[in-house]
């Protein structure tokens, strides 16, 4: 099973020193083997840069330790404890929660992990716990290895533009991706309803609900959400781009569709899963997702439904690898199906009784 590698690189530093050591540490690094890798952030065990590559891959990293620490030494000052304890603060706090949202084993935060780098090969226990098997397991990582072509490209391009420009940039990016669904964006904007709900749900469980709706409409309308729509400068930057990478993904995952269906011995079963997300559909307080129980079982054994599952599985990833936070990555869920919404001058509670008699 030891056929990718995984390379754990712990940085204590703040935000924009993390992004500093990503940009022009992490990327240019492993770019000799762009196509054959993926990197993004990580939080268990402390904040550090997970990337995964191939086996075959493995001479690249042997200078890495050591010129990761020479990086950070050179262009950071040396972090004094206080500074280290409070840029852990978050981590902490939440060390209990995350590994478990991401069936991910918890590992204690140690300060002196500081600059440290583990390598070794891909956690299986994780791969177990994640994937209905290995070839879904490695489906999933060439995807991801896909679309670091992508971010390693335009991840730079993000950099050059204002943040309203970035935040009206990536929901066009979601938008376009309903373009790869077999139905109109009418029905595939679903995905993203489920999304928005689960988050107003959430906030209404906090009393928050009427706080966060509120600042989402406020966002779209300074936004003019609508008018990016048909702004063609998104095409000659980043657009065309991105549409090519997910195009290609679409592509392989239709080609795996049947491989990513089946269920292997001692990994996480696709009856598993079914009962699990079941369970978590019915722990959320949200009308949608009560009316999405009742259609269940033919929304899980239609092909459409296997292939987004894994194509939105990878996007809402390079949300992250491109850097925004999870506020901002539903916002532009909540952008995308309102501005659906809105075009077809329909309700979520139409579409799934219109769907119920497709």
């Amino acid at each position: 099973m030891a056929d990718y590698i995984e390379v754990k690189a712990f940085f204590f530093g703040n935000e924009a020193e993390k992004e500093q050591v990503y940009l022009n540490f992490i990327l240019p690094f492993f770019s000799p083997i762009l196509g054959r890798f993926h990197a993004e952030r990580g939080w268990t065990g402390g904040p550090h840069f997970r990337i995964i590559l191939s086996k075959s891959d493995t001479s690249i990293i042997e200078t890495f330790p050591s010129e990761f620490k020479r990086y950070c030494t050179t262009h950071f000052p040396e972090l004094t404890q206080v500074e280290i304890e409070n840029n852990l603060s978050p981590y902490l706090t939440h060390q209990d929660i995350i590994p478990n949202m991401e069936r991910r084993e918890s590992i204690p935060i140690l300060i002196e992990n500081h600059l440290s780098v583990l390598i070794g090969p891909y956690n299986e226990e994780y791969m177990y716990n994640t994937f209905n098997s290995y070839a879904h397991f490695v489906a999933h990582t060439r995807a991801l290895f896909m679309m670091q072509e992508f971010i390693s490209v335009n991840i730079y391009k993000f950099k050059e533009i204002s943040p309203e420009t970035q935040l009206k940039t990536l929901t066009r990016m979601l938008y376009d991706v309903l373009a790869f669904s077999s139905y109109t964006d009418k029905f595939s904007v679903l995905v993203y309803v489920s999304n928005t709900e689960g988050v107003f749900s959430i906030a209404d469980n906090l009393n928050k609900k009427r706080s966060f709706e509120d600042s989402f409409l406020k966002m779209y309308k300074a936004l003019e959400i609508p008018a990016y729509f048909t702004n063609q400068s998104y095409n000659l930057s980043i657009g065309s781009s991105w549409f090519d990478t997910v195009s290609k993904i679409v592509d392989y995952t239709k080609k795996n569709l049947d491989a990513l269906a089946d269920s292997e011995d001692g990994f996480y079963s696709i009856e598993k899963q079914k009962e699990d997300l079941v369970k978590n559909i019915e722990s959320i307080d949200s009308p949608f997702h009560k009316n999405l129980l009742n259609q269940i079982d033919s929304l899980l054994n239609h092909n459409e439904h296997k292939m987004f599952k894994f194509l939105i599985n990878i996007i809402y990833k390079s949300v992250h690898m491109l850097g925004f936070t999870f506020v901002k990555k539903n916002f532009a869920c909540f952008a995308v199906s309102k501005y659906v919404l809105d075009k077809h001058h329909t309700t979520w509670e139409e579409i799934l009784k219109e769907r119920e008699r497709v």
